[in-house]
């Protein structure tokens, strides 16, 4: 059994050093830009909800969100 020379032991060291410091940076970066997410009261949540038919028209709804809503003829002429 032969086992591997001091300069092979340390560049399979070097690499997984340098693999770490950029995991540990990339994760320092994403946690440094991360913004807390606040509630905002004007914000209507329409998630997942049955909207078949509703009217719209004419209404703000520059803070709604309405994700996977079912929405089919729902009118939204002249909405913001």
């Amino acid at each position: 059994m032969q086992f591997p020379s001091q300069s092979a032991f340390k560049t399979v060291l070097l690499r997984v050093l340098v693999v770490l410091m950029a995991i540990a940076l990339a994760w320092f970066w994403i946690l440094l830009g991360a913004k807390p997410a606040f509630a905002q009261s004007k914000t209507i949540n329409y998630t997942h909800t049955h909207l078949e038919n509703r009217d719209f028209s004419k209404a703000d709804l520059t803070q709604a969100v309405f994700a996977a809503a079912e929405m089919q003829g729902a009118n939204f002429s002249d909405s913001i």
